[in-house]
């Protein structure tokens, strides 16, 4: 699949700012406490997640309808395993690094596909006026998505009983899924024959009929809290914003033999992201805990920030206009963490975006 490179160049100076500042200050700082350690943290992620997108190109053919097609890949659930490592600064600083993956294990795609009034006038549909001619369903099975995010964090307030802290950060994260849908079950279709199958028709089982690439690059600031009960049970917060996420999005629709299948539709865009994760935690020992949270992830471009490129077999690309595109992802974590030089208290033992 083909990136932006000048987007891409963008991103990566932007990781690269962030490994930087983390090892200049570890140069720079010879350490101020006695607690610096390494925490290693492996964590499963029991996760749902959605992706939609809908365009307009009702100003290149006024037939078409606003919006023009939309997607649902929907309860497209995976189980992600997270392995995690985090490092305490001198003077309160810290890093992390956080790498995750899993497997696509099912879902259900919804691809509609509208008709202005004209257009539903102009075909003799069924139905008069604006609305959806078209709808299908397909089964997703596969494939996956992975993901890396690097966190730099100072802390800002630690109570005197030292149960409580508040820490600051930035991140950056790059999150990519990949998806397979196989098979079509037509529900709905009010122009037959002409534009689409009649409905009720059933075909192409077990045979991949649209594949979807998608990829969200963001920076986050945000905030964490820790506060511990006792000296072994805490609760942990982490809730961030981006107002800088970045999207690139391929599919390719397999079955149409008037589009290019490499991609056959490019979707970009820039917009918002939040992340939020909670959890408890319970120490074992002064090295060994074991967490439970949530963890709810979201990314969207809205307000036609967006553009979308249809690239027919033949003759040139053309563009319209995106008007949505959204992808969350949110369920329970379960993990163990291990620290080593375990000496003081040392700050907070947190959960990445």
């Amino acid at each position: 699949m083909r990136r932006k490179t000048a987007r891409s160049g963008v991103w990566h100076a932007c990781c690269f700012c962030l490994i930087a500042s983390s090892a200049a200050f570890a140069e720079q700082h010879e350490s101020a406490r006695g607690d610096d350690r390494f925490t290693l943290t492996a964590k499963l992620w029991q996760t749902g997640g959605d992706t939609s997108w809908n365009h307009n190109a009702s100003a290149l053919d006024p037939l078409l309808g606003d919006p023009s097609s939309q997607l649902r890949y929907q309860n497209v659930d995976s189980t992600v395993l997270e392995i995690r490592g985090r490092t305490l600064l001198p003077h309160g600083f810290f890093v992390e690094l956080g790498v995750g993956a899993g497997n696509i294990d099912e879902g259900t795609l919804v691809d509609e596909d509208f008709l202005s009034a004209q257009g539903a006038l102009a075909f003799g549909a069924s139905v008069p006026g604006e609305h959806a001619f078209s709808s299908t369903i397909s089964e997703i099975d596969g494939d996956d998505l992975h993901f890396f995010d690097l966190v730099l964090g100072l802390e800002v307030f630690r109570s005197r009983d030292h149960r409580s802290n508040l820490s600051l950060f930035g991140s950056y994260l790059d999150w990519s899924e990949s998806y397979r849908a196989q098979g079509v079950l037509q529900t709905t279709c009010t122009v037959p024959n002409a534009l689409c199958a009649p409905a009720g028709f059933t075909g192409f089982t077990g045979q991949d009929v649209i594949v979807n690439e998608l990829r969200w690059r963001a920076v986050f600031l945000g905030v964490d809290g820790t506060h511990s009960f006792t000296s072994r049970f805490s609760v942990n917060a982490r809730l961030s914003f981006s107002p800088l996420a970045d999207l690139d999005n391929e599919d390719g629709h397999l079955l149409r033999t008037d589009l290019r299948q490499d991609p056959s539709f490019r979707m970009a865009g820039t917009g918002t992201a939040y992340s939020a994760d909670l959890s408890a935690s319970y120490r074992f020992s002064s090295r060994l805990a074991a967490h439970l949270g949530y963890r709810y992830w979201k990314m969207q471009v809205n307000d036609e920030s967006g553009g979308w490129t249809s690239f027919p077999r033949n003759g040139p690309a053309f563009s319209a206009e995106l008007n949505r595109f959204e992808t969350e992802r949110h369920g329970f974590t379960l993990g163990l963490s291990y620290r080593w030089g375990a000496g003081g208290d040392g700050g907070n033992e947190s959960n990445a975006p």
